[in-house]
Formats: C-alpha cells, sequence, structure tokens
C-alpha cells in the first residue's frame, strides 16, 4: 500500500515521501482494518513532524490521528457487523495510508451524507473541546477567554461555549 512516510523532521516540503509499505497487521481482539479516504492533520501531527511531540513512533513514521473510511478487516466475530461500515476512526498515528488500524473501541459509524472533513474534525479537535467544556460549570454570560480561538480545538471551544450562551473573548496570533 502506499503511505506517505515522515522521514526527517524539518518542514512539511521537504520532510515527507511517498513510499510503498506493508498493509498494517491486526493486533489485539479489537483492531479493525480500515480502508483511508480521508485523513486529518492536526497540532500532534505537525509537532510530531517538528520532532517535538514525545509519543509520536520513531521515524520512518506514518503520522495521522483520525482517518474517515470503510472497515475492511476485524480481528474478532464480535466486530464482524462492522464490515462495510464507515466510520471516523482515532488512530493514534498510520493515518496518512491507504489502510490504518484503530480499535473498535475508537470509532463510530457515520452517514454517508456527512463531509469526510466534517467527520474528521469532530475527531481530535471537537473532541478535545467538549471534553474540556464538559470539565467546567459554564452557564448563561460566562466569559470564556479562548487562546488560540482561530485553531481547529479554539473553535470548536469557541462554537460550545457559544451554545452555552457564554460571551467569548479569543485570542489569535494573527488579525
Amino acid at each position: 500500500m502506499r503511505a506517505i512516510q515522515l522521514i526527517k523532521y524539518g518542514d512539511a516540503g521537504t520532510a515527507f515521501i511517498t513510499n510503498k509499505v506493508p498493509i498494517p497487521q491486526l493486533k489485539g481482539n479489537d483492531s479493525i482494518l480500515i480502508k483511508v479516504h480521508a485523513f486529518g492533520i492536526n497540532f500532534a501531527d505537525v509537532m510530531a513532524r517538528k520532532g517535538l511531540y514525545r509519543a509520536a513512533p520513531d521515524l520512518p513514521a506514518i503520522l495521522g490521528y483520525e482517518v474517515v473510511g470503510i472497515v475492511e478487516k476485524v480481528n474478532t466475530k464480535s466486530n464482524g457487523h462492522l464490515i462495510g461500515k464507515r466510520v471516523l476512526a482515532m488512530t493514534r498515528f498510520g493515518g496518512y495510508a491507504e489502510y490504518s488500524v484503530a480499535s473498535s473501541k475508537g470509532i463510530i459509524e457515520i452517514q454517508d451524507h456527512i463531509p469526510n472533513g466534517h467527520a474528521l474534525a469532530l475527531a481530535t479537535q471537537y473532541c478535545t473541546a467538549h471534553i474540556a467544556i464538559e470539565k467546567t460549570s459554564l452557564s448563561n454570560n460566562d466569559i470564556v477567554l479562548i487562546h488560540s480561538a482561530s485553531g481547529g480545538v479554539g473553535t470548536a471551544l469557541t462554537q460550545l461555549a457559544k451554545l452555552k450562551n457564554c460571551q467569548i473573548i479569543g485570542l489569535t496570533g494573527t488579525k
């Protein structure tokens, strides 16, 4: 299969190459193999590309924390109902490829009419923001300061805080 591999740390234009690599093997009872239709690029990927993300795999590495695709193979009969389903999956790296492995515990089935980009935004960015919002006791007219409000998580936090009728102060690095 083809995969985009990080071969050195640094500028995105020179840090990656497209290579042929083996299709990943399923590990553990809850593993599923996904034919990737789209993958997300998020802050963890950017930091990994710069060599600043401790949890990143060793080089050469296939980055990508989340994918949208079709489940092609499962490791247990109890997950057999997932075969052929379109899913959003948290991959914890390995997503920049034609196939990726995920845990059946880290997926959700998505409907065909949902665009790939919308689904991918819900994975890392909106899950992070949702957890942050749920850990607070925000209520009507609370004032919320959001750092990096123009980024993925910041945008999600802004939208979720607005749903709670909060007043938002958003900080960004540029106009």
